[in-house]
């Protein structure tokens, strides 16, 4: 959604300014460059009439130049740096859950092969150490994001404070030619805020299976064949990502958004291309909340039993079996 505007004086070159929410979808801005070209050549055929030389003189190269447009009100962000935001969410998103879960999984085999777990369980339940485990890691992980996230909003304020003063300082010409190059990504505190709430909640649901998958195993090796399932569900919400970036507003985005194990990915990723209503992001958030309350209390009952059992790794028959007498 979005409006276009092409002022008289730069027809001759072919320039079109675009305005929407969502300027990061390179396929649209294409698509929308094959519709307008047409159009503007024969309104430039209409002005100067059309006959053999003006016509083969009226081809056009259209050059798009598209700002974000965010609750009535530019942001300075061009379509290339909102997707590269979006692509930088993703990705840091990704890493950081399977990073810091993988390294809960660590703690966990290492405590389960040094038999540390057997002191630690006479003083402590089996799913207070999980949890204290998990939240521990996760406030780790919150710090960090939260240093990059205050860093990147400093870099990015900053910057946009300078570039809008020279543009002010050089005249309208001058922010006019600006806007047609590449603009620092427009790091919002909401956006920090969305990151760090689903990033918390993305952390607690994974972490826990990671966890239970490392309570499970005796060795190095098993755990990176029972952490592939895991891994794989992670994998595909970061695939699922890319999928979505040319329309985050369409019914898959909008689906994912409520599943638990993607929304973690998607609803920042998509809060990064364009504002969501905040209505969804507080339902997406607590459906996946739920899924983090379903899947704790699953692996918490798998922990409990795998943490203390030695030998080779157990069947899903037997998994099952934990989970109900666990």
């Amino acid at each position: 959604m979005g409006s276009w505007w092409s002022p008289t004086p730069a027809w001759p070159p072919g320039k079109v300014s675009y305005y929407g929410l969502n300027v990061a979808s390179i396929r649209d801005m294409q698509s929308l460059e094959r519709t307008l070209e047409p159009v503007l050549r024969e309104r430039r055929l209409q002005r100067v009439g059309a006959d053999a030389a003006t016509i083969a003189a009226s081809a056009i190269q259209l050059d798009i130049r598209t700002s974000k447009v965010t609750q009535g009100k530019l942001t300075g962000e061009s379509g290339e740096s909102s997707f590269l935001l979006a692509y930088i969410t993703s990705f840091v998103m990704y890493f950081s859950l399977i990073m810091y879960g993988i390294q809960v999984m660590g703690a966990v085999l290492e405590e389960k092969s040094n038999r540390i777990v057997e002191v630690l369980v006479s003083s402590i339940t089996p799913f207070q150490l999980l949890l204290g485990k998990v939240v521990g890691v996760a406030a780790a992980g919150l710090l960090q994001l939260g240093i990059w996230g205050g860093a990147s909003f400093y870099i990015s304020t900053y910057l946009a404070r300078r570039s809008g003063a020279a543009a002010a300082a050089a005249g309208q010409a001058a922010a006019e030619g600006a806007s047609q190059g590449f603009s620092m990504p427009n790091i919002s505190m909401e956006l920090i805020a969305v990151i760090l709430v689903f990033f918390l909640l993305g952390f607690l649901l994974y972490s826990a299976l990671y966890a239970a998958v490392g309570a499970m195993c005796t060795t190095q090796q098993e755990t990176q064949q029972a952490a592939q399932p895991v891994t794989i569900i992670l994998a595909l919400a970061f695939i699922m990502v890319f999928s979505m970036i040319n329309d985050p507003s369409s019914t898959l985005a909008k689906s994912l958004s409520f599943v638990p194990f993607f929304a973690p990915m998607v609803i920042p990723v998509r809060f990064a291309l364009a504002p969501l209503p905040l209505s969804e992001v507080v339902g997406a958030a607590l459906a996946t909340a739920a899924g983090v309350v379903a899947v704790v209390w699953l692996a918490g009952r798998i922990y409990r039993v795998g943490i203390l059992s030695y030998g080779k790794r157990p069947t899903l028959a037997e998994m099952w079996r934990w989970v109900r007498t666990g």
